[in-house]
């Protein structure tokens, strides 16, 4: 096919090195095909190393072109059945090219023959002619010398360099005009394209320290993608998109993907501890506090017995105690299902005591449907990613909505974080996300949990003591800590305090120390190591707990990732707030006096003691506080209060946090939404916040913009 590809070959194989074929391939390569270079050129594969990010990206391309409009990230095109021609950079024609464009093949990524056809000698003319459009004459004469084998003869005399020759009516050198005409053809000349056939494409292009990396010689083009990944690109851009020759149908309604939030997952073990004589035994949810210990986790919040959840409803806590959770919402799911409303649904329980990441490294065994984890899972292994991907390939819109209640939707946007990184087309199957209930920014009751324990089914089912030790290294109820977001958000911000101190004996070196209220600055060395204060005995519920600070840590890191997220353009978010129940808002400590001695029923030596008051407030559901629930702004974004108080007055069940989700009109608010139909109004849901006159009421602010 031409020298030239022979040769990039042999420097390819310079700058690269021999490819081993021992290396296993868990997600694909990118491969470079037999006869790209020349006829006898080899394939050329590179496993890929980074299976969420194969070209190791660090930014999104917005100026690839297919006409004259760019393409979006996950974007969806339709061309005719001969596939898209008219289609790169701006500035790209046959002289000067930077696209590199892969088709993905399986898990593979294989460099697409995107050259441009070699213009003809008619298109040079054209354009020759253009550059000179009022003077006929001389487009004539530089037509003349751009053709000849001798254009040396017309620029210089008798081929003296240092006696140019000139062009009298520009006033200026021949060759020099001659250099601006050349440029000029070489910016302007077209030609056609190798068409893209019907497929999904990522385009590449890279920079190195010189700038961009496209070469203005067509003989050696090929360099503008080797040498920056010869160790020389500082950055990589991507972007992903799809052609098909039709598009899916639009009509009929979204499937469902639903998640659930914490303790909303059952958790397994095959143990023989606890007198479970090496059965299977459901750890959570059970109240016994053997089985319970099983779920303590390393300070480094990874978990000491190897517990697993399974897939769908098995692996769901719907309903415990006699008391349902997600029940109604489930057999909704399962009554739209039977209706033809939606295609399909599917339940994605996860282990709620990993870390965000963590929870999405769960793969799905065949033979058991146990839900498993593995630390080096790529993203397309993820059971979370290949079931929505599932869920999008039999929908009736071709796309997918997420319902997400409490910590679900922290995994969710995490999920959605990790599909923006890798530039996957899957983002953009999703058309709703759901968050129902959802601590974005963090809620005081974690803190609470943390410092002082808390209990569930009023200490049968889980007691103050044990959920304070188990939380101490578990990450979720880190991420759960309220955050900078929390205080001074851009979508949101609270002006309670989450800690304050009265003035009393036992309370004055934290006055010292902290001053009157502990603000965000200071939230994080209260609660850890630096305090200087010590660790507690587990029975002593009073005094706060010492936090682990190699989980604060992580608080850190998680929030600035989830703080930076921003919803795509195709992915409408509804956020849903309940309001108007009693709701852990701060603490305050107080000195109290205490006996210390008794002798004959008289006190006789007392004591001052710290102890902890629990301030409450309705802006929230008993557990998250209402800003922390609609801290998200956007164009793309909607808000809507869910009354709770005027809806527990309506039924003989109160509905609350754990449960809200069961409420009639959050289920009426999911069908609309997946069916695209306009959200009527409902009892007890409204887009404006409800008038509440209690006086015990928290003080926060909400920010726009917002999509009213």
């Amino acid at each position: 096919m031409g020298t030239w590809r022979f040769v990039a070959v042999l420097i390819f194989l310079t700058f690269v090195g021999p490819v081993s074929y021992a290396q296993t391939e868990t997600c694909g390569a990118i491969i470079t095909p037999a006869g790209y270079y020349d006829e006898d050129s080899e394939e050329q594969r590179s496993p890929i190393e980074n299976c969420a990010n194969p070209f190791n990206g660090t930014e999104g391309i917005d100026d690839f072109l297919v006409g004259e409009d760019p393409v979006a990230n996950g974007q969806t095109i339709t061309v005719p059945d001969t596939g898209l021609a008219n289609y790169g950079y701006s500035n790209e024609n046959y002289y000067q090219t930077s696209a590199q464009v892969y088709r993905h093949v399986g898990s593979d990524y294989v460099l697409a023959n995107v050259s441009f056809a070699e213009p003809t000698d008619d298109d040079r003319r054209t354009a020759i002619s253009e550059y000179f459009d009022d003077d006929p004459s001389q487009a004539a004469f530089y037509t003349l010398i751009y053709f000849s084998s001798d254009q040396f003869s017309y620029f210089f005399v008798d081929g003296n360099t240092f006696d140019p020759i000139t062009d009298a009516r520009a006033g200026r050198y021949v060759v020099d005009v001659f250099r601006d005409v050349e440029e000029y053809v070489e910016r302007n000349v077209r030609s056609q394209r190798a068409p893209l056939p019907p497929g999904t494409y990522t385009v590449v292009r890279s920079f190195d320290d010189s700038g961009p990396a496209p070469s203005a010689i067509p003989s050696v083009r090929w360099l503008s993608w080797l040498v920056p990944t010869a160790q020389a690109a500082q950055i990589v851009q991507t972007v992903t998109f799809t052609l098909v020759t039709e598009l899916p149908p639009e009509a009929g309604a979204s499937s469902v993907l639903f998640l659930p939030g914490v303790m909303g997952s059952r958790l397994f073990e095959v143990t023989n501890a606890c007198g479970a004589d090496g059965e299977e035994h459901e750890v959570w949810v059970d109240s016994n506090e053997c089985f319970q210990a099983r779920m303590a986790m390393t300070s480094a919040g990874e978990s000491i017995n190897p517990l697993y959840t399974y897939v769908g409803r098995r692996g769901l806590v719907d309903e415990a105690y006699t008391l349902n959770y997600y029940k109604s919402f489930i057999n909704s799911l399962d009554d739209w299902q039977d209706e033809g409303t939606i295609a399909d649904y599917t339940i994605v329980p996860y282990d709620w005591r990993l870390k965000l990441s963590d929870t999405l490294l769960s793969w799905r065994a065949a033979t058991t449907d146990q839900l498993l984890s593995r630390r080096d899972l790529p993203l397309r292994e993820q059971h979370l990613y290949k079931t929505l991907a599932a869920l999008a390939s039999t929908s009736l819109s071709g796309k997918v909505t997420m319902v997400a209640h409490s910590n679900g939707g922290l995994v969710a946007k995490q999920f959605l974080i990790k599909l923006a990184e890798a530039d996957d087309p899957l983002l953009a199957k999703i058309d709703n996300l759901i968050l129902v209930a959802v601590p974005q920014v963090g809620t005081p009751e974690a803190l609470i949990s943390l410092l002082h324990g808390t209990d569930l089914g009023l200490g049968f089912v889980l007691d103050e003591e044990m959920s304070r030790w188990l939380l101490n290294n578990m990450p979720m109820g880190y991420h759960l800590l309220p955050n900078q977001e929390y205080f001074d958000g851009q979508g949101s911000s609270v002006s309670t305090p989450v800690i304050d101190f009265e003035a009393g004996a036992s309370t004055t070196a934290w006055r010292n120390e902290y001053g009157d209220v502990i603000d965000r600055s200071t939230l994080h060395h209260f609660l850890g190591s630096s305090s200087g204060r010590s660790s507690t005995l587990d029975q002593d519920l009073v005094t706060p707990q010492l936090l682990n600070d190699e989980l604060l840590a992580y608080a850190r890191e998680i929030e600035e990732e989830q703080a930076a997220w921003q919803p795509p353009q195709t992915l409408k978010v509804y956020q849903i707030a309940g309001v108007g129940l009693s709701t852990p808002a701060k603490i305050t400590y107080t000195t109290v006096r205490v006996c210390a001695k008794f002798i004959s029923g008289t006190c006789i030596q007392y004591l001052w003691e710290v102890r902890p008051q629990i301030r409450t407030v309705i802006d929230g559901d008993e557990t998250v506080v209402t800003p922390s629930a609609l801290a998200l702004t956007g164009n793309n974004v909607e808000r809507w209060w869910l009354n709770l108080a005027a809806y527990n007055q309506s039924v003989f069940l109160n509905r609350r946090h754990a449960s809200i989700i069961e409420v009639e009109d959050v289920i009426n608010f999911v069908q609309d939404s997946v069916s695209g139909s306009v959200h009527a109004p409902y009892d007890y849901l409204t887009k404006d916040a409800p008038n509440l006159t209690n006086l015990n009421r928290l003080s926060f602010q909400l920010h726009s913009p917002l999509d009213s």
